[in-house]
């Protein structure tokens, strides 16, 4: 009889059934959106301290050393390539500075091997018959990985470095994870000690973790996503030989200005920021230091302050939904009341109507739950994630409960008499 009264219930409502199932859809979607908004929130502030709780940070200034190396000259790019190869020998043979940097630069792989989510541009580059296309990619040093202590979900970064470069080792972000493993290869194509293009291997060392970070975009602390993201070692060694023709010089200029164009500092020690200023400043590109310690902070600040906001909205929606559900329900059973009492006279007990108001609930909130699954793993602006989806089911039947005991309080008032007496 309770599955009687249940369809009953529903399919004689049609109207505050399909409201009902709507409100619950926009529910579940705007708690999913915020535990989606509160996690990521959390998660950045977490990266934050993960990276950059340890040492204090200066970052490379090159607003003027920009106006300073333009230009295609070839005497200037001679001159310009040296003071940069200078500027990277004193920070190297310096036992109080350390410097790691990252940079972010487009690698080209083959066309077949690139993922959809990671191509920067279509057009392709062909050599040798086979086409390249161009991805998302970081250059970036070793000791910048080890400072940033990601979180690998397979192999590391122990042999991140270029020693052979027909064989180059690469780690990947965390979209790659189903199509690549460690040891998988990868083509792609360089310049050879000449200046020419060549088609050399990429070797995966590594896949990162889901969530990784890095901070790119200069003295203010901006962090972006490395998901779809190839990270590639710096060619330090091929920068900082004697090149053989301008075209090679041209391109270990370019290079060496991109390595510290992305350059971080960390000081030991004593050394001082304003010696490393002066010398920077009279190479002739007027390279600077800025103390970056402070914008980690304010970033921190601002990353606090976001989630503030989040639990706000979070607890609004789920607020409203509750309420909102509620009423809804206790206007139906104050109006149903009459049709209650001639289940009763058909031989419904008080449990049966209590099951049958509860039990639509549960049924409109079990065809919600599929629209909104439906809705959230179809829209790539939701992302969807099965964890958050999970939690946000979790809310509703949480806040399911809390409406079902209302219901039963406000059911309770009535006994069999009143029903029966309010039919007649």
């Amino acid at each position: 009889m309770v599955f009687k009264f249940l369809y009953e219930g529903i399919s004689k409502k049609i109207t505050f059934s399909l409201l009902t199932i709507l409100q619950f859809t926009i529910a579940i979607v705007c708690i999913y959106v915020s535990i989606q908004f509160l996690s990521d929130a959390n998660n950045l502030i977490e990266s934050v301290n993960k990276q950059f709780g340890n040492d204090k940070y200066y970052k490379m200034d090159e607003k003027l050393a920009i106006e300073n190396i333009r230009g295609a000259d070839i005497e200037k790019n001679k001159k310009n390539l040296k003071i940069l190869q200078d500027i990277n020998n004193y920070f190297n043979e310096n036992e109080d500075i350390e410097f790691m940097s990252a940079v972010r630069e487009v690698v080209f792989i083959k066309k077949e091997q690139a993922i959809p989510d990671t191509v920067v541009t279509y057009s392709t580059e062909n050599i040798d018959s086979t086409e390249y296309i161009r991805v998302q990619g970081i250059y970036l040093n070793k000791l910048f990985l080890e400072k940033m202590n990601y979180d690998f979900i397979d192999g590391g970064f122990d042999n991140f470095k270029r020693v052979d470069e027909d064989n180059i080792p690469i780690v990947l972000g965390n979209i790659y994870k189903d199509k690549y493993s460690v040891g998988d290869k990868i083509e792609t194509i360089t310049t050879d000690k000449d200046g020419e293009y060549k088609q050399v291997k990429l070797e995966v060392i590594g896949i990162l973790a889901d969530n990784s970070y890095i901070n790119l975009g200069g003295i203010q602390f901006n962090q972006q996503s490395l998901k779809n993201a190839i990270l590639i070692p710096f060619r330090e060694e091929y920068m900082m030989q004697q090149g053989k023709n301008d075209r090679v010089k041209l391109i270990q200029r370019v290079e060496l200005f991109s390595y510290m164009q992305g350059g971080y500092i960390i000081l030991k020690n004593n050394e001082s920021i304003d010696n490393i200023n002066d010398y920077l400043f009279e190479s002739g590109l007027k390279f600077q230091i800025n103390d970056f310690n402070k914008s980690i902070q304010e970033y921190r600040k601002e990353s606090n302050d976001t989630i503030k906001p989040a639990i706000y909205v979070s607890s609004i929606v789920i607020l409203f939904s509750t309420i909102s559900v509620i009423i809804v329900m206790i206007n139906t059973i104050y109006k149903e009341r009459k049709e209650y009492g001639i289940n009763i006279m058909m031989g419904a007990t008080m449990k049966d109507i209590r099951n049958r108001v509860l039990g639509q609930v549960f049924i409109l909130l079990g065809i919600s739950g599929l629209i909104s699954s439906i809705i959230l793993t179809n829209f790539t602006i939701f992302r969807f994630n099965i964890i958050y989806f999970i939690l946000t089911i979790g809310v509703l039947i949480f806040i399911t409960i809390i409406i079902s005991i209302i219901i039963r309080i406000n059911l309770n008032k009535y006994s069999i008499n009143d029903l029966v007496r309010r039919s007649e």
